[in-house]
Order: structure tokens, then sequence, then C-alpha cells
């Protein structure tokens, strides 16, 4: 038995599923930018590629559980959690809203990472940064790109490589 539904229900259900298939989209691209970085950093430090960490989608966040910790779109890094947004025009942003959800999914010395983009353009990047106020030191939210992004991620990535292999030396 066929159900017709009527055109607006036929065109929400739709967009829902288009939606669904842009985050996934969305998150994909994320995660082959972080492979890529990741591969960079360990054949510079002339690492086993085998041995480098798995970055995948975290099915868990799947059907509404995404505002809790340990929800983040994408894993396999622990000092970061990764909240990716894909939107069709300007119009589209709830920044606020985004950032809050990557705040609220990261834990423990997680740092927030929220990428978004309008189709047919870069990806952005907000996260926590600090400055300097005379001798005081200020965490606060910036928007970045994601070729100045790459070069904190590398670099934040050989920091934590070098500390597990003191760690696992000592």
């Amino acid at each position: 038995m066929q159900v017709n539904l009527s055109p607006d229900l036929a065109e929400q259900r739709k967009k829902r599923i288009n939606s669904k298939h842009k985050g996934r989209r969305g998150e994909q691209e994320v995660e082959i930018l972080l492979r890529g970085w990741i591969n960079e950093v360990y054949e510079e430090l002339g690492l086993p590629l085998a041995d480098m960490p798995k970055i995948e989608r975290n099915l868990m966040q799947v059907g509404g559980m995404h505002r809790s910790v340990g929800q983040q779109d994408l894993i396999g890094l622990d000092w970061i959690a990764v909240e990716v947004k894909r939107v069709e025009n300007e119009g589209g942003y709830q920044m606020r809203e985004w950032w809050e959800q990557a705040k609220s999914q990261a834990h423990g010395a997680q740092e927030p990472i929220l990428f978004w983009r309008l189709n047919g353009r870069t990806w952005n990047i907000k996260m926590y940064a600090f400055m300097m106020a005379g001798d005081t030191k200020i965490r606060a939210p910036v928007v970045i790109t994601d070729n100045i992004f790459a070069v904190w991620f590398k670099h934040k990535l050989k920091s934590e490589i070098l500390k597990q292999i003191v760690n696992t030396k000592i």
C-alpha cells in the first residue's frame, strides 16, 4: 500500500533527509582534513603510519543524543571535541547554539572545536585561543580559517605525540 504525502509533508521530509546527508558529508570532509594533517605529522616525525590515531564519525551522536558530553561528531583524538556544521546560506547560521553545543560536548581537558562552512566555501573554525592583556592571559573564543587551524593542529598533535613518547619511556 502506497501512502501519498501532502506536498508540504513530502518537502519537509526531503529537507530533513538532505540535511542529514549534508551533515554526514560535512563530517566526512573534516575527517579527511584531520587525517591528512595527522598523516603529515607522522611522516615528518618518521613514525609508523599504522600507529596513527583513527579519526572517525561518532555514530553514538545519531538520533538526537548529540547534546551531551562525549557526543561530538568526530572521535579519535582525546584532546579535542569536534562539532561540524554545514549550511546552505548565511541565514542558516546558528553560531551561538553551535558553539554552546561544541562546548557542552567537550569533557575534561578537551578543547571544543567547531567547524562550519557555507556550501561552496572553505571551512571556518571556532575555538579558544589565549590573548595577552599586560601580564594577564585571557582565554577567548576566536574564529579562524582552516589554514590557520592546520598550523595549530599539527603543532598540538606533535606536542601530544612527544608527550606520549616521553611518558612511555618513563
